[in-house]
This record gives structure tokens, C-alpha cells and sequence, in this order.
């Protein structure tokens, strides 16, 4: 079986992502409210926070079938979750995950066992394929789309999702030749927490419609968006063809108000950017520190290194 080593490994999330939080996972939740009626993730990426924390509290769950794993019921007191990205080619690859595992295993192991090691030209020729496949209709597609979504995230510079104008994924190869897409524990432990506790459909909605459409007083939102920059060269905001904008922040301080008044609690992340503190200075901001790459391109001084972060929410 094609897996990324033999080693026993802690469970993490199944893709690599750019600003993910899986460095962060265990500080965050320690933030958490101690009681919640649901779990909202509206920006939910590779899913750090959600894995994370689904996996502390279903510790004992342990399956050697995966269709059983569907027939199993929440643990008693687990929340159930409702988990959404804008980025529909993300949502399909949750969905397959969930819904057709094996069959996306299968694409995985052919596009390992057709090609000894990677190339730029192989990573050019499935850029170029992978997004037109989620609108054919065919369910052979959608699977294929979903495993060309994997390589291409583990094998782009940094874990990054960006498209241009045109709405067409445009970043460069990672340069590295090991083809190492996934561990076969580690992707069917991801696929039977969200078996298991996620309760949304796997289409892609925008956020505020999403959140405002499902949360209800005693649910938790947790938010994950864009960073506001904290210089005009950290800025990145191409997460999709129309971009991530300063209305896009003032859209999640409407939000955060109206889930104040539904009763709503809440926790964001986000940069450590005066207008962090500026547009949301009323709720309560933490700061802390995390690992990031300093540049979104890559250079020779490439390097990470602890940034401060802020987490912001409406409860003590």
C-alpha cells in the first residue's frame, strides 16, 4: 500500500494548508467553551482544529472497517459538527473522503505506482486537469478530482490555494520528487471523525450564509478566515478569483455581531494586525504565537519563524 511511512504517527489533517492551524490545534481548544451545543467551522480548510478536537474527544473510537464506521452513532456529549470552505474543490475532496474512500485510495495508489517520483512536468499536466473534472457530472470524475486535489497539495510550494483572475490554480511545483500523498491510518481515521460528527452536506457555500443560516444560541463558531495583512508585502488574499478584501472583515464583524445578539459564542484567529484590534477591539483579543513561513513565495532565505497571532471571542 502506498503510505507515507510505516511509523506510527499522530493523527493530523489529511491535506497540508497555508495558515493551517495544526500547530495551534491544542493551545486553541484549551480557549474553547466548555459547553456547546453544535461546532461551526465556516472556513475550514485542511481541517486542523476540527480533526484536533474530534479525535480528543472520541479517543476510544477505533475501527478496522470503514462502512462501519458510518453506522456508529456520536459518542454521548460530542457536539456534532458543521464544517463548509468556499473552495468547492476542497469540499469535494471531503465529500469523497467520506463517501467513496476506497475508490479514492485506488486513485491515489495509481498515480503513485504510474510514476516512480514527481516532476514538474507531471505536477503542470494535473494543475492543468484537475479543476475541470468537478463539472462533468460523472461520480468516476468527482474522485479523480478529488485525488488530483491531494497531489497537488502535497506536492505545491507551501500547502497553498490561490487562483488568479480567471478563477484558475496557479501556484508553482514544490520541486521535490518524493511522491508521499498519504497515510493510509492517518486518511481513514480523518474520514471516520467526519463519518461520525459532520453533519453538513459538503457543498460549498459562502461563510456569512452558511453561519447564518445554522447557528443557533448555544452552538460555537469557530473562524478561520483570511489574515488581515500586517504589511502591504504579507499581504495574500487570492483564495478565490474575486480575492479577500477589507469588506470581506467588515462582512465577519457583522457576523460576529449577530451571533452575539442569537447568543452565539464564537473564537476567531487572525493576524496580529492593528486593524485586528481596530475592527474588533470590542470583543476580547489574546495573542499568541505561531509558526509561519515570513514569505508566501518561495526564496533562498525562506525560513519560519513565530509570528504573533491574535484570537478573538465573546466569551471570557
Amino acid at each position: 500500500m502506498a503510505c507515507a511511512g510505516d511509523k506510527e504517527v499522530r493523527m493530523h489533517p489529511y491535506l497540508k494548508w497555508a495558515g493551517g492551524k495544526r500547530q495551534l490545534a491544542d493551545e486553541l481548544i484549551k480557549r474553547f467553551p466548555k459547553n456547546f451545543n453544535r461546532y461551526i467551522e465556516p472556513f475550514v480548510g485542511s481541517g486542523a482544529v476540527f480533526f484536533e478536537y474530534y479525535d480528543q474527544r472520541d479517543k476510544d473510537f477505533v475501527s478496522t472497517d470503514i462502512i462501519a464506521s458510518w453506522n456508529n452513532e456520536r459518542k454521548p456529549g460530542v457536539p456534532k459538527a458543521l464544517l463548509n470552505d468556499f473552495n468547492r474543490w476542497l469540499m469535494n475532496c471531503y465529500w469523497c473522503l467520506v463517501y467513496h474512500f476506497g475508490a479514492l485510495v485506488s486513485q491515489l495508489d495509481k498515480i503513485i505506482e504510474t510514476n516512480k517520483y514527481n516532476t514538474v512536468e507531471l505536477y503542470a499536466d494535473i494543475r492543468e486537469k484537475f479543476q475541470p473534472l468537478l463539472d462533468t457530472g460523472k461520480l468516476t470524475d468527482r474522485i479523480l478530482c478529488a485525488a488530483y486535489f491531494i497531489y497537488i497539495n502535497k506536492t505545491c510550494f507551501n500547502g497553498i490555494w490561490r487562483l488568479n483572475g480567471s478563477g484558475k490554480y496557479n501556484v508553482p511545483w514544490n520541486n521535490r520528487t518524493e511522491l508521499s500523498l498519504y497515510n493510509l491510518d492517518n486518511l481513514k481515521r480523518c474520514s471516520e471523525l467526519l463519518a461520525a460528527y459532520n453533519d453538513s452536506d459538503y457543498k460549498s457555500r459562502d461563510f456569512f450564509e452558511f453561519v447564518m443560516g445554522n447557528a443557533a444560541e448555544g452552538d460555537f463558531v469557530f473562524l478561520d478566515p483570511p489574515y488581515i495583512p500586517i504589511s502591504a508585502t504579507s499581504s495574500f488574499s487570492d483564495y478565490t478569483e474575486n480575492g479577500w478584501g477589507d469588506e470581506d472583515n467588515h462582512r465577519v464583524k457583522k457576523m460576529m455581531d449577530i451571533l452575539t445578539r442569537r447568543k452565539v459564542l464564537f473564537m476567531m484567529t487572525n493576524s496580529g494586525s492593528e486593524h485586528v484590534f481596530e475592527l474588533f477591539g470590542e470583543y476580547n483579543i489574546e495573542t499568541v504565537k505561531a509558526h509561519r513561513f515570513v514569505k508566501a513565495i518561495k526564496t533562498e532565505k525562506e525560513r519560519r519563524q513565530k509570528v504573533q497571532e491574535t484570537v478573538v471571542t465573546n466569551y471570557d
